[in-house]
């Protein structure tokens, strides 16, 4: 992490790189070569995501936004409000870890049972906390301070337009996001 320092990650970006593979080893996977490493990466994140991921409330999301990797110690951001440092438990850019799993689950790799658990989690948590209160939170690893960030909301309104199937009303949604985000930010 480029404010707190070594060791220190993001499982947000963790989940996106996952993601990513998986969309890498569905490109090359009938190439003349053993791509399988990619998603035997992918289903390893998504082990270490699933295994770790909790229900949330408005103040903190499934997984931190900052946590040392080894000893899975919560980082820390300057809260302006409080002129602290505090603990950076909340951000919103879990649409990758959704992805995530979805793929993994759709190729039936990994513990596709912890997946769905962890999918399960993840979106009910994105409907009821971010969703209602349009606090999006952080995403830049060399800010070092808490910040809602558009990136995090129009991602996620991308997401609701790419699974419609998943939202009562998607329209009114992901305008609601997008509005918000064209309003504040």
């Amino acid at each position: 992490d480029m404010i707190i320092g070594p060791g220190f990650t993001q499982p947000d970006k963790a989940a996106s790189f996952g993601a990513e593979l998986i969309d890498v080893y569905k490109l090359v996977q009938h190439a003349h070569f053993d791509f399988s490493l990619y998603l035997d990466a992918a289903v390893r994140i998504a082990d270490t995501l699933a295994a770790k991921v909790k229900p949330g409330d408005a103040h903190h999301s499934p997984w931190p936004f900052k946590v040392h990797a080894v000893s899975g110690k919560v980082g820390t951001i300057f809260d302006a409000e409080t002129k602290t440092n505090v603990e950076s438990n909340y951000t919103t850019n879990w649409s990758g870890a959704l992805d995530l799993f979805a793929g993994l689950i759709r190729l039936k790799r990994g513990n596709v049972a912890a997946y769905k658990k962890a999918f399960s989690t993840v979106l009910a948590w994105m409907q009821e906390y971010p969703m209602k209160t349009n606090r999006w939170g952080p995403f830049f690893e060399d800010v070092d301070r808490w910040s809602d960030t558009q990136i995090n909301a129009v991602t996620w309104a991308q997401w609701i337009m790419e699974h419609p199937e998943l939202f009562q009303d998607w329209k009114s949604a992901s305008r609601k996001i997008l509005d918000w985000s064209q309003t504040e930010l």
